[in-house]
C-alpha cells in the first residue's frame, strides 16, 4: 500500500495519511472487512465531477483523492469561479485525449503544442490517426475545434492553476474527506466475486469496443452488443450494492454509528443513489449499451446516437454534451423514442428497485450488525448478498 500526490500537492498527504487511519479504524471497531492490498494518489482533478474515485486496474485497486472538487465549494465565489473554468477545461481535454490520467493533462498545460504532437505521434499509423479524429466529426464537435480550444487556453489555464494552488492547500487543510471512507468501501467490495465477474465481463466488453471502434472491424458488432448486455445484467446487480455500501458513510460519521437515525439515513442514501447515480452517471453508460445493440441490428444512424447522448447529457448537466452536434431532421424518432422513453427507463427502474432493497438490508445489517456486510462479500449473486445481510 502506497499514499502519493502529485509534486504540487505534496504539502496535503499528511492530511490524507490522518483520514487514511480514522477510516481503517473505524472499519475495524465496526467488525468490517479491511482492505490490505490499495494504493492512494492524491490528484488535482483526475475525474469528472468526482471529490474521489476508486478504480479496480489489473494489478493493485486505486484511489484518487480529487483535490479540486473537495475544495472548491470553500472558496470565496471570484476564486470558486476560476477553479470552476479551470475544471471544465480538464473536462474538455481529457475527452479530447481519450480520458487519460491527468498527468497528460497537465503535459497539455505546460506544452500544449509538443504535448498534443507527442500524442499525435503515439498512434501506430497516420490512418490510425485519421479514424480517430474522424470519430469526433462524427460525433459533431470537430478534432481540431478540440485541438484549438485546448492550445488556445493552456496558459490562462497554467497561470490560474500556479494562482490558485495556495488557496487551494490552505483549503484542504478544512475539507470534508469523508469520501475516502466511501471510497474504500468499494475497494472491499473489488474483492467480491460478484464484482470480479462485473470488472471481467466489463474488461471483454471494451475489447470488444476497441476492434469495433478503433480497428474499425465491424464483424464483432453483434458480439460487442452481447457482451454490453451481459455487463448491463451484472451492472443492475453489482452497481446497487457497491455504491449503497458505501454511501452511507456520506452520511454517518466515524464516531456516531451507535446513535445515528437509521431510518433516517436509508432515506438519504436512496434520495442519493436515485438523484446522483440513476439520474446522474449511470443513464450514459446504461445508454452506450443499449446504443450498441441497435447499431447491431441495424436500426441505429449516426444522428439519432448523437441526439440520444446530446438529451441523456443534457440532463444531467455534463461538459460531455458539448460533444455532439445534432440535426433533428435527420434523426429517427421512432428508435430514439424507444431507447429513451422505454428502453432506458426500464433498466433505470431495475436499478432503482435493487436500490430499494440494498438500502434496507444493508442498512439493517449496518445497524444490528455490520459484520454481515463481511460475510455478504463473499456472495455470487444479489440475492445472497441481500440473504446474507439479513441472516
Amino acid at each position: 500500500m502506497k499514499v502519493q500526490a502529485r509534486k504540487e500537492l505534496e504539502g496535503l498527504l499528511s492530511r490524507v495519511e490522518l483520514e487514511l487511519d480514522t477510516t481503517l479504524k473505524e472499519r475495524r471497531k465496526l467488525d468490517l472487512s479491511v482492505p490490505k492490498n490499495y494504493d492512494i494518489f492524491v490528484t488535482f482533478y483526475n475525474s469528472q465531477g468526482a471529490k474521489a474515485q476508486a478504480q479496480l486496474t489489473n494489478s493493485t485497486p486505486l484511489i484518487c483523492v480529487n483535490v479540486a472538487p473537495l475544495i472548491i465549494d470553500q472558496l470565496k465565489e471570484e476564486y470558486r469561479e476560476k477553479l470552476g473554468r479551470v475544471m471544465y477545461y480538464f473536462d474538455i481535454v481529457r475527452d479530447f485525449l481519450g480520458n487519460p490520467p491527468e498527468d497528460a493533462i497537465f503535459s497539455v498545460i505546460r506544452h500544449p503544442v509538443k504535448a498534443i504532437r507527442q500524442f499525435e505521434e503515439s498512434f501506430p499509423s497516420q490512418e490510425a490517426l485519421r479514424e480517430y479524429q474522424d470519430f469526433f466529426r462524427e460525433r459533431g464537435t470537430d478534432y481540431q475545434f478540440y485541438k484549438k480550444i485546448t492550445i488556445k487556453n493552456a496558459k490562462l489555464i497554467r497561470e490560474t492553476i500556479k494562482e490558485m494552488l495556495p488557496r487551494i492547500q490552505a483549503a484542504f487543510k478544512t475539507a470534508d474527506l469523508s469520501s475516502l471512507r466511501h471510497e474504500m468501501d468499494h475497494v472491499d467490495f473489488f474483492s467480491s466475486p460478484m464484482y470480479s465477474d462485473y470488472h471481467s465481463k466489463r474488461k471483454k466488453a471494451v475489447e470488444l469496443g476497441q476492434r469495433l471502434h478503433i480497428l474499425k472491424d465491424k464483424s464483432v458488432s453483434k458480439e460487442y452488443a452481447c457482451a454490453n448486455m451481459e455487463v448491463l445484467d451484472c451492472m443492475v446487480e453489482s452497481i446497487p450494492l457497491l455504491e449503497v455500501r458505501a454511501l452511507f458513510f456520506n452520511y454517518i460519521k466515524p464516531d456516531e454509528w451507535d446513535k445515528t437515525d437509521f431510518n433516517d439515513v436509508k432515506r438519504k442514501v436512496y434520495s442519493n443513489f436515485i438523484y446522483g447515480y440513476i439520474e446522474g452517471g449511470l443513464p450514459e453508460d446504461v445508454l452506450d449499451k443499449l446504443v450498441s445493440v441497435a447499431w447491431s441490428e441495424g436500426r441505429m444512424d449516426r444522428q439519432t446516437s448523437n441526439y440520444l447522448f446530446a438529451i441523456v447529457n443534457r440532463q444531467r448537466e455534463s461538459p460531455n454534451a458539448m460533444r455532439y452536434v445534432v440535426r433533428p431532421e435527420k434523426v429517427n424518432y421512432d428508435v430514439a423514442n424507444r431507447i429513451l422513453y422505454q428502453e432506458l427507463p426500464e433498466w433505470k427502474n431495475r436499478f432503482a428497485a435493487n436500490g430499494r432493497t440494498a438500502v434496507e438490508a444493508i442498512g439493517n445489517a449496518y445497524r444490528n450488525n455490520p459484520s454481515r456486510l463481511r460475510e455478504a462479500n463473499k456472495a455470487r449473486t444479489f440475492k445472497e448478498f441481500i440473504e446474507l445481510c439479513l441472516s
